[in-house]
């Protein structure tokens, strides 16, 4: 079953027309909406290593853009 089809060669004229809504979830935010994609800890020798940026920037450029965050307080931090 196909709920939705979507050619390829259509796919720029969504990107480029702003019709598109990114969703993308975020590792760690602070509280002016900066997200931490890189690594929890020192950067020199990080607890975790995360995904990075892996597109994250050509996803959400010209895009209404929505971030859904875990409600934990390891979520939240102070800075990023």
């Amino acid at each position: 079953m196909i709920e939705s089809y979507l050619p390829f060669r259509s796919i720029f004229d969504q990107v480029w027309s702003g019709k598109r809504h990114v969703v993308m979830g975020a590792s760690q935010i602070d509280r002016f909406g900066n997200q931490n994609f890189a690594a929890i800890g020192d950067y020199r020798k990080p607890k975790a290593q995360l995904l990075g940026m892996r597109g994250a920037p050509g996803n959400v450029i010209n895009h209404a853009t929505t971030y859904w965050v875990p409600n934990q307080a390891r979520s939240f931090s102070e800075t990023v």
